[in-house]
């Protein structure tokens, strides 16, 4: 559960590949903790790192492989990012709102890019406890998708955070730190999650 990754490699390469999770690397540097080798010979194919982050990189680059060419070509990837978080912000609250299918589709692509944050802005599209009317007709996202977005996201080694309307932080819903937000004109102390 702990690897739980979105790439996918197919059936046939898994039974030439190897994990090898090491345990912490040298200090507590988040590039350090999600840098990965992977190693193709052929004998088979390698993929070493120190945390379940470097293992999903590992295995995202190996997903990108195989999707450019059917032969992997022998060698040794050393790989880090070059910044620790990365990600995108989408405002759910413009246009046509995706499905819950379709932001979890997302997420694993952005896993797949080796993303590792995902920020959700939403106005009218959450249902916020008590105030039905501001969301009511806008398929609005439910505490309990919620709940299921940020397990799927964070399986995939992806922080989801919720912004809502005139918050000025952006605030990661694993945190469960509170954030104001205005709503019908209304100054309330919510957490993004713990609306009910």
């Amino acid at each position: 559960r702990l690897l739980a990754s979105p790439t996918q490699v197919p059936a046939a390469l898994r039974e030439w590949l190897t994990v090898s999770l090491t345990g912490s690397p040298c200090g507590n540097d988040e590039i350090a903790q999600q840098t990965y080798t992977l190693n193709v010979t052929p004998e088979g194919v390698r993929v070493q790192a120190a945390t379940a982050a470097g293992v999903r990189h590992g295995l995202a680059t190996l997903t990108q492989l195989v999707m450019l060419t059917r032969e992997i070509p022998c060698g040794v990837i050393e790989d880090w990012p070059a910044i620790a978080k990365r990600g995108v912000m989408l405002d759910v609250s413009r246009d046509r709102i995706p499905t819950i299918r379709e932001l979890l589709s997302l997420i694993d692509t952005l896993a797949l890019f080796k993303c590792n944050h995902l920020q959700l802005y939403v106005e009218h599209t959450f249902a916020y406890a008590g105030h039905a009317a501001a969301w009511q007709g806008w398929s609005a996202i439910t505490p309990d998708e919620l709940r299921r977005i940020d397990a799927y996201a964070a399986a995939r080694g992806i922080e989801v955070a919720g912004r809502g309307v005139e918050d000025e932080i952006a605030v990661p819903i694993a945190d469960r730190r509170p954030h104001e937000c205005v709503v019908g004109g209304e100054r309330l102390l919510e957490d993004v999650l713990l609306l009910l």
